[in-house]
């Protein structure tokens, strides 16, 4: 429900001439255990509400599940009166997938699959949006009983087959007796009706293997699970989908609590990007973690009341995402897909109408700085930056999840800023041939926010924007030759890179989705109800995004 009303939303929008939703047939590529929620539901009939056909692809396996679907849904739309071309069944092989991908460059896609299966693709359809999962992680800061249950759960939910299932937890002193302990109760089964009758979900099949690799060893009590285990977190981590397989980070209880491992284990958050991180037993180091990296899903609980990594529900307001490493999102997506959200939206511009005429109306109230800094933008540009920067001042600031009223869960969610981190800065980098128009709409939400500090601008001397950056005071910004740069970032290791060449026009995306290639978005949640304490307190954290409504005077 919450979806369709974003849709009518949208679909109000076009109606009165702002945006241009695309409708070029949408490749909609499934994920077998989600089928019937989050691929076949989202993706097929949130596009075809707008008039998106699209195209359901097989898979090499469980394929008889979205087959199957396919049909029962063209029976309703025939008994509907819908249009049966909404909706084709592609049964192919990948060689035939590409051969229809090169046929349809403006198609977009909406894909949840590996991040191989979705660089793959994007080198074929452009307009991939893709859900690539990461390997979830746990934080406790005591190994206890219940710890040790949440531990289980979270690692074997669905046989692994969750996508925010463990892959990757961290407890201090843990040794490989206490592992053995985890995972001792693990039922094993030889059928589905086992499970249904007992009410499990965290149970392995009999009889299954799995293949890892020789620093991984077997639990003694469940020779089927496997773990490895170290005092750092894993420099290499593969998500093993569907295999019960966990690392474990062991540090001393005192190397737990210094500056040095907690630094590691952000930059290792940042690097991997997890889609979930469960800290369980301190709340002031739930903080530090969520303000040092940039992931979606964050739940604090207590040793006695622990979080599950396995744990997100968007219609309470815990939006959810899964998220490519911020430095390689073009990589594998063209947008971040978060939920909820108008599938369609993905796949929606701005009209030229629509930015003309917000090209001369003003900033929104406290933005009027921004008039002499953007100055020089062509009309529609200028159109869209003052787009983005009234999305923002509506945007900004933490919002209190619905969950709330209900009984449910205590969250809060929003957009946050990059992670807080003295040297991870997002950089732009302009190449001589590139424009101000090109770089406005990537700096303007920088520099009317609390993320100003966090972005450094790298200008080529032939680019000629010299007179134009002057004029953002509080801002990096350095003019130097390629030599130079390179020299310079040797020692810097950014959170995001943007590479600007002059190639590309203006890409006027609904702003939301243009911040979100920028910002992190995404939620934080208690496991308490009504937890007002935890609303205080985190609600309160630097990293929410906010807007600055003066300029700085350095």
């Amino acid at each position: 429900a919450v979806e369709q009303r974003i849709n009518d939303a949208l679909f109000q929008d076009e109606v009165s001439g702002n945006v241009k939703i695309g409708r070029h047939p949408a490749f909609i590529g499934c994920v077998s255990n989600f089928s019937n929620f989050l691929d076949l539901s989202r993706k097929v009939m949130r596009n075809m509400e707008l008039g998106v056909p699209v195209v359901v692809l097989s898979r090499n396996n469980t394929t008889q599940h979205m087959f199957r679907w396919s049909l029962l849904l063209l029976d309703l739309m025939e008994k509907e009166g819908v249009d049966l071309g909404m909706l084709t069944y592609f049964s192919c092989d990948r060689k035939q997938k590409t051969k229809i991908f090169l046929a349809c460059p403006e198609s977009p896609a909406y894909f949840t699959c590996s991040r191989e299966v979705a660089e793959s693709v994007k080198k074929d359809l452009p307009k991939i949006m893709s859900s690539t999962g990461g390997p979830n992680t746990m934080v406790a800061t005591s190994f206890t009983p219940e710890v040790s249950t949440a531990l289980r759960y979270s690692a074997m939910i669905e046989n692994k087959g969750q996508c925010t299932a463990m892959r990757h937890c961290v407890v201090p002193d843990c040794t490989e007796e206490m592992v053995d302990q985890i995972f001792k109760p693990t039922p094993v089964i030889n059928h589905v009706l086992e499970s249904l009758e007992a009410k499990g979900f965290a149970g392995i099949y009999a009889g299954q293997k799995y293949e890892c690799g020789p620093d991984y060893k077997a639990v003694p009590s469940q020779p089927m699970i496997q773990f490895r285990m170290a005092t750092r977190p894993p420099s290499e981590i593969d998500e093993k989908w569907r295999e019960p397989v966990v690392d474990i980070t062991a540090p001393s209880s005192q190397d737990f609590r210094s500056e040095a491992f907690l630094k590691d284990l952000s930059r290792w958050l940042i690097k991997e990007q997890p889609i979930t991180l469960a800290v369980n037993g301190d709340d002031e180091l739930a903080m530090r973690l969520f303000e040092t990296s940039g992931l979606v899903v964050y739940t604090v609980g207590s040793l006695e009341n622990p979080g599950l990594t396995a744990q997100a529900r968007p219609q309470d307001g815990e939006c959810f995402g899964e998220f490519p490493p911020r430095s390689q999102l073009n990589d594998y997506t063209h947008l971040p897909v978060i939920i909820p959200s108008s599938t369609p939206g993905y796949n929606t511009e701005y009209t030229q109408a629509r930015l003309a005429s917000e090209a001369k109306a003003a900033f929104p109230s406290g933005l009027e700085y921004c008039e002499d800094l953007f100055r020089g933008c062509s009309p529609l540009v200028l159109g869209f930056v003052k787009t983005l920067c009234a999305y923002l001042a509506d945007a900004c600031g933490p919002k209190r999840g619905v969950g709330y009223d209900k009984g449910a869960r205590t969250s809060l969610f929003g957009l946050q800023r990059p992670p807080l981190l003295e040297d991870s800065p997002t950089v732009i980098r302009i190449h001589a041939g590139s424009s101000f128009d090109e770089l406005a709409p990537y700096v303007a939400p920088f520099y009317i926010t609390n993320a100003r500090s966090q972005l450094v601008v790298s200008a080529d001397p032939g680019c000629g924007l010299s007179e134009h950056l002057a004029k953002f005071k509080g801002m990096q910004a350095v003019v130097e030759d390629q030599r130079s740069y390179e020299k310079r970032m040797g020692g810097v290791l950014p959170y995001n890179l943007i590479v600007l060449e002059g190639r590309k026009g203006l890409e006027p995306l609904l702003a939301m989705h243009w911040v979100s290639r920028l910002f992190c978005m995404g939620h934080i949640k208690s496991v308490k109800t009504h937890d007002d304490a935890f609303v205080e307190k985190f609600s309160k954290s630097k990293k929410w995004l906010a807007i600055e409504m003066t300029p700085s005077r350095l």
